[in-house]
């Protein structure tokens, strides 16, 4: 079970473009380049990578999430970054503290790891096994990873061969989430048991057979993988099995939400498809922060539809098709 509002805070983190301990000197430097030039993120994006020698596609997936998911940096209309109140408090204080606090409310799992951290060390896969059980949906432990690169580069946490304690700044941040610490061990068995089963409902493969046979009952040629030039589509519905796709889905429970819109917004732009992203409550407001800014041509066309609602429609075009079928209609 997710104990915080899924809206309030996201499940991807993503590590900056340097090693551990450069974190605060590139941020400020990121920092003051916003500040002080008129700059998008993918020129920003593009500026690092070939500083560093990266894809300008890892960059802006690192930035993305160093400067816009932590709260500290936003888009403005003209799609420019600017600096935020707390970019701009962390800018002018250099208290790593903000930048701690900028991570547990806007990246899920940072509070979780610090609390799981208070009192006692434990290695990586302690902590993944531990947020597995309270409903974290990632399949290997980079995430936990990335979450601990940022303690570390900012003084919460520190690292003594395999095993994490936190510091003593990380203790008093830690010692002040106790309330959320109450609800986390009160916890029963059974609401993570209910939890883990909810969770592996939201199936990649089970919701695109579902849309499937959903096409197929309202009439539509339903089928998936369809190929549209180098991508695959995971669904489409067409009038006639000659003709273009009338309806597109992309079904994302995680990953490269970047790609889904693409591929989304390509299929629109070619063959005026109604377009649908198939999300959880956990990334809708990842897919609507990008469809708000790089897709924002979509913006009015696209619909973002969340995975149990799926669900729903499902049972009850199933259960209506039975019913005609019984009657005789």
């Amino acid at each position: 079970m997710l104990h915080e509002s899924p809206s309030g805070r996201l499940m991807s983190s993503w590590p900056l473009p340097c090693s551990v301990e450069e974190y605060p000197k590139i941020l400020v430097e990121l920092l003051n380049k916003i500040r002080n030039e008129k700059v998008t993120l993918e020129e920003l994006s593009s500026y690092i990578s070939k500083q560093k020698g990266l894809s300008d596609k890892w960059v802006v997936n690192s930035l993305r999430c160093s400067l816009l998911y932590t709260g500290l940096v936003e888009i403005k209309e003209d799609n420019t970054l600017r600096l935020t109140e707390l970019g701009e408090e962390y800018l002018s204080s250099r208290d790593n503290r903000i930048v701690i606090q900028a991570l547990i409310e806007n990246i899920w799992g940072v509070r979780e790891i610090m609390l799981l951290l208070l009192n006692r060390t434990l290695k990586v896969s302690d902590m993944y096994s531990a947020l597995k059980k309270i409903g974290a949906p990632w399949k290997t432990q980079d995430q936990i990873g990335f979450r601990l690169r940022w303690l570390r580069a900012f003084g919460a946490v520190r690292r003594k061969g395999i095993y994490y304690e936190l510091t003593e700044v990380g203790k008093d941040i830690a010692r002040s989430l106790e309330n959320f610490q109450v609800r986390m061990e009160s916890l029963t068995p059974e609401e993570i048991t209910k939890s883990a089963a909810r969770l592996e409902e939201a199936d990649h493969e089970s919701i695109k057979r579902k849309l499937i046979e959903i096409g197929e009952i309202k009439g539509y040629y339903a089928s998936e993988e369809y190929p549209m030039e180098r991508f695959r589509l995971d669904v489409v519905w067409k009038r006639v099995p000659t003709g273009n796709p009338v309806k597109v889905f992309e079904v994302q429970i995680r990953g490269n939400f970047y790609e889904a819109l693409a591929k989304l917004k390509h299929a629109w732009d070619i063959w005026n498809s109604g377009i649908f992203l198939i999300t959880t409550e956990e990334y809708e407001p990842l897919a609507r922060w990008l469809i708000d800014g790089s897709f924002h041509e979509i913006k009015n066309v696209i619909k973002i539809v969340n995975w149990k609602r799926i669900n729903s429609y499902y049972k009850l075009i199933k259960e209506l098709k039975n019913l005609e079928e019984d009657i005789g209609f």
